[in-house]
């Protein structure tokens, strides 16, 4: 299966500038995100290919179904409601995986459309394929 994604990573947002979340709660653009891209989701990994915000970075990811340690949807401490310019309409899906022994979370986007994500239906079928 195949959806739009859009990312960041958990250590990206902690230093992302203020005035990031300043413009993030007045204009129609997409969730805070660093890269953006398609989620190929299958029987044993995640893959996501895209590109960073600057348009140029090319980025892949494996997420091995064996290195996911944690999935969540919802807010935390790091991805709060302040950041999703969305009012809580949607929540984003966090990923905790192992690779290499080095813990590395990822926030997730699915289809974003103005306000609008499939996260819940996406987090569902993650649980679905964890189990």
């Amino acid at each position: 299966m195949e959806f739009t994604a859009l990312w960041i990573f958990e250590d990206e947002l902690k230093y992302l500038h203020e005035i990031n979340f300043v413009s993030a709660r007045f204009s129609f653009s997409p969730p805070v995100h660093k890269y953006q891209g398609i989620l190929y989701f299958e029987e044993s990994l995640i893959k996501l290919e895209g590109t960073n915000n600057d348009g140029l970075t090319i980025i892949e990811i494996n997420i091995y179904k064996s290195q996911i340690d944690e999935i969540f949807l919802g807010f935390d401490q790091i991805y709060t409601i302040y950041v999703s310019r969305g009012l809580g309409f949607w929540k984003p899906i966090r990923i905790k995986y192992i690779n290499n022994k080095l813990i590395s979370t990822l926030y997730l986007i699915v289809n974003y459309r103005i306000g609008f994500t499939d996260n819940n239906k996406f987090f569902n079928l993650l649980k679905d394929w964890l189990i």
